[in-house]
């Protein structure tokens, strides 16, 4: 069996509490599901998010730096945009990964009942048609930011003709 991709560093902690990270994510549909788990599974979508984000500009970094341009100013200057922009990806995500370890702390003291969505159902719900499918979890659009948080751009992508956008 393939291990799980992690998606963030929560996912071990959040798997002991649920069972999985699926169906920790799948409670988000059961009615009975209270506020402080919904909370959390708002904050986990978001860190997994940005995590992306910073993964993207660390791409960006290696692609700039791989030693195939000439060091100039045009190349220093897409150099210190795309380390800037990780600057900003790297503060926000630790920001965000404070206020999920709040979130978790209590829950992870006194545990939630078992809910009544099982693995089963988690894993038919993320893979239901309505689901994003994988490819399309890249995008940082989906982000869910609260007003606590301040809005990062969409790191722009490779088109096919190889221009960005």
């Amino acid at each position: 069996m393939a291990a799980a991709i992690k998606l963030t560093p929560f996912d071990d902690r959040l798997t002991r509490l649920f069972g999985s990270v699926d169906a920790f994510r799948a409670r988000e549909d059961d009615p009975a599901t209270d506020a402080a788990i919904r909370n959390l599974i708002e904050a986990h979508r978001e860190l997994a998010s940005i995590e992306k984000g910073c993964g993207f500009y660390r791409g960006q970094l290696h692609r700039i730096t791989d030693g195939r341009r000439r060091v100039d100013d045009p190349l220093l200057a897409e150099l210190d945009g795309a380390l800037s922009k990780l600057e900003e990806y790297v503060a926000y995500r630790d920001r965000l990964e404070r206020d999920l370890d709040k979130l978790l702390a209590p829950l992870e003291a006194d545990p939630p009942k078992p809910s009544a969505i099982t693995a089963r159902q988690a894993a038919a719900t993320l893979s239901s048609p309505a689901a994003p499918a994988p490819e399309d979890s890249t995008s940082l659009d989906s982000a869910r930011v609260t007003p606590a948080h301040a809005q990062l751009p969409v790191p722009p992508t490779a088109t096919s003709s190889g221009t960005r956008r």
